[in-house]
């Protein structure tokens, strides 16, 4: 729930043209007060991002992000009429780490994409004046397949 995660989520919803909800997985059911991240269990930690301020209800509530108000958190009622795609955060496979991996952390503005259908990652660097880079990983820690271009 930092503001860099937040930052880096709406941008890649904005470039992706998403125009419906999307749910972030922040919930809150009717027995406790607090919201709760489903990775972690861990309560929301700050104010978030809300379009209006937290809100108190005795119903469980579902967080979404609504496009319509550049992805500000709106709270929607779990299981209600309403529904929203979802967007989740997974961890980076060991494979692409390590000195063997292809995950280059030096790289300025780096964005990672992975993809478990394929095992894959799609790592993209804006180096400013010397253009985008794009690495696409694809493989485990036994075969690697590292393909670049500017």
């Amino acid at each position: 729930d930092s503001s860099s995660q937040y930052d880096a989520i709406r941008a890649y919803l904005k470039e992706l043209d998403i125009t419906d909800n999307v749910w972030i997985g922040l919930s809150k059911n009717a027995e406790k007060p607090n919201f709760m991240w489903t990775n972690s269990l861990q309560p929301l930690s700050g104010e978030g991002h809300w379009q209006e301020s937290i809100p108190i209800s005795k119903n469980s509530l579902c967080v979404a992000m609504d496009p319509a108000k550049d992805f500000l958190w709106k709270s929607l009622t779990c299981g209600g009429p309403e529904v929203a795609s979802f967007i989740c955060e997974m961890p980076i496979p060991s494979w692409a780490m390590g000195p063997k991996g292809c995950l280059l952390t030096e790289l300025p503005s780096l964005t990672v994409l992975y993809i478990p259908e394929q095992s894959s990652l799609e790592l993209t660097s804006d180096c400013g004046l010397d253009g985008t880079k794009r690495i696409a990983c694809k493989g485990n820690a036994v075969s690697l397949k590292i393909q670049t271009s500017s």
